[in-house]
């Protein structure tokens, strides 16, 4: 009976997701690109001429939320906020509510909400509402593992059977069908990743409404087969996270969701979070909603609630997840996810992870079948949009839908909530903010960029380099405040001074980037592999200016004549 209710909510869920997402479907399609197939339109002319490298590099600074670029942003995020709401109110006859906020750098540039809280209520979302975030859970689950690392609580490639085992029971041995049917590739990573071979769901289902024990849920997952050999394919799964969660919970010697909330969420400011439904959380959420849009699914509807379509409180509104909480059990408002964004743009005081645990967290992992998304090992899904690396993660429970966004190179992130089990609508909002506000954030940031400063002494490096009559590298001033043009090997460059590579005493260092007239149709792949964003070093020997390149494996050429 409990399968089968949760497979009519599965049902309920995407129905309701696809009715929202189709009734405000006009704006969301406007300007999309389209794709063709012939093959002309390929990109990849050759390996080296193929899609174009991403090569601005910005200096993040300052700017004001009230510059046109950025509220023209903001109008098109709230217009599509109101149309979606409205788009429900008129398909589903439904009061739903959602609170969206965007971030840059420590900066708020939207954070409105639309609609209510609840059926009949005038109370309009704000950044405080709480809701369920429900996979979001996920990347707090992998940030436990990223501090336990840090804490030398665990290794990143432990296995399950470290923590699970016959002299820790219940011991973790499902079917490995695949080579030599080790378990050993079944690890904290391979979990944190989703290329741990798990299936999708827990043997109790997510809320666990059956009620088993810890060795009961493991006497179901002892019966499982593994779907691949572990690390080769990539298989989402809650079962999973939920199986790390519980894995680290036993390293760290602390029940996971007081792990969590004491030793994450409270440090980052998230006061607003956490796993347990106490009455005071209760009165602050959005109420979760679910509707009936799948009429043919139920042969009767006498053990669905509203089942003649009208709007009611999910069934597992307010349950909290037990054993599978580390899947997709917390709950969060816009304003603490914030804090968390703020957390991945500073790393804080560096007292929760390092800096160096902090980039790992947040770099791309397995890559999926389209080349252009990737399971981090933060459990992200990270995705390459609107020319950058963005990071995404979306969560849904019956009741709440969730979705955040953030580019790390701009420091811009988003965050969309509703009250509805419906990840479309979130993820669509966070997708949206990223397309409106990343040109618009571009424009502001391109017309205030600083003038790059030049050391004291350059105008005494301008000349040729070489050895005896060849030259193998110049440089000299350029029209651009700041830049120096020249070649190396007669390929055009540009120099901007980086004082940071100038550990050697009385050296004088220039980062270099290639500037030929194929330079915007290069790939990154050429560019990579041939030496770009790289480094030029100047000293002097009896007064004579020197320059070495160690990507070009040159050293020591000498100046063969200055610039006058």
């Amino acid at each position: 009976g409990s399968l089968a209710k949760r497979m009519k909510w599965r049902c309920v869920a995407v129905a309701a997701a696809l009715v929202c997402a189709f009734a405000v479907a006009s704006p969301l399609l406007v300007d999309q690109p389209s794709r063709s197939n012939e093959v002309d339109d390929w990109p990849w002319f050759s390996w080296q001429l193929g899609p174009p490298c991403p090569q601005e590099q910005l200096t993040l600074v300052d700017v004001s939320a009230d510059e046109e670029p950025l509220l023209s942003a903001s109008s098109k995020i709230r217009e599509l906020l109101g149309s979606m709401i409205s788009g429900c109110k008129t398909s589903l006859g439904m009061d739903l509510g959602a609170s969206v906020a965007v971030m840059y750098k420590d900066q708020v540039l939207f954070n409105e909400g639309a609609g209510s809280v609840a059926e009949g209520s005038s109370t309009v979302p704000t950044g405080d509402t709480i809701f369920q975030i429900g996979s979001i859970t996920k990347v707090f689950t992998s940030l436990m593992l990223a501090k336990a690392i840090s804490d030398k609580k665990v290794c990143l490639d432990d296995p399950v059977t470290k923590f699970y085992n016959d002299a820790n029971p219940p011991s973790f041995h499902p079917t490995n069908p695949y080579g030599d049917h080790s378990l050993d590739g079944v690890t904290l990573h391979s979990l944190a990743t989703h290329t741990g071979s798990l299936p999708r769901e827990p043997p109790t289902g997510v809320y666990n409404d059956v009620g088993l024990n810890e060795t009961q849920i493991f006497d179901y997952i002892n019966a499982m087969n593994l779907l691949y050999p572990p690390y080769t394919h990539a298989h989402y799964s809650n079962l999973g996270l939920a199986l790390a969660a519980r894995c680290l919970e036993r390293a760290v010697g602390k029940k996971y969701e007081d792990f969590v909330v004491q030793e994450l969420l409270r440090p980052l400011g998230m006061n607003n979070s956490g796993f347990e439904f106490t009455s005071d959380v209760v009165s602050r959420m959005a109420v979760g909603c679910t509707a009936n849009n799948c009429p043919t699914v139920f042969s009767s509807t006498t053990d669905v609630p509203g089942a003649d379509g009208s709007q009611m409180k999910s069934p597992y509104d307010c349950v909290e997840m037990g054993w599978a909480a580390g899947c997709g059990g917390m709950f969060s408002s816009a304003n603490d996810l914030l804090q968390y964004m703020r957390f991945l743009m500073t790393g804080g005081d560096g007292a929760l992870i390092g800096s160096d645990a902090l980039r790992e967290y947040l770099l791309p992992g397995v890559s999926l079948p389209d080349g252009v998304s990737t399971f981090g090992l933060g459990t992200f899904e990270t995705v390459f949009a609107n020319g950058y690396w963005t990071v995404t993660k979306g969560g849904l429970t019956a009741g709440y839908g969730s979705s955040i966004a953030f580019v790390p190179e701009l420091q811009l992130a988003f965050v969309a909530l509703i009250n509805l089990n419906s990840g479309i609508i979130p993820d669509k909002l966070t997708a949206h903010a990223a397309r409106y506000f990343v040109p618009a954030l571009l424009q502001v940031l391109r017309k205030s960029q600083p003038t790059p400063p030049l050391p004291d002494n350059y105008k005494t490096l301008l000349g040729y380099y070489g050895v005896g009559e060849t030259v193998y590298f110049e440089m000299h001033e350029s029209g651009t405040p700041g830049v120096l043009n020249g070649t190396i090997l007669s390929q055009p460059q540009t120099f901007v001074w980086d004082p940071a590579q100038e550990t050697v005493s009385g050296s004088t260092a220039f980062r270099f980037h290639t500037a030929n007239e194929y330079a915007d149709k290069l790939s990154c792949l050429w560019l990579d592999s041939m030496g770009t964003d790289a480094v030029v070093v100047f000293t002097q020997m009896l007064g004579v200016p020197f320059v070495s390149i160690t990507d070009m494996h040159f050293y020591n050429l000498r100046m063969l004549k200055h610039d006058n």
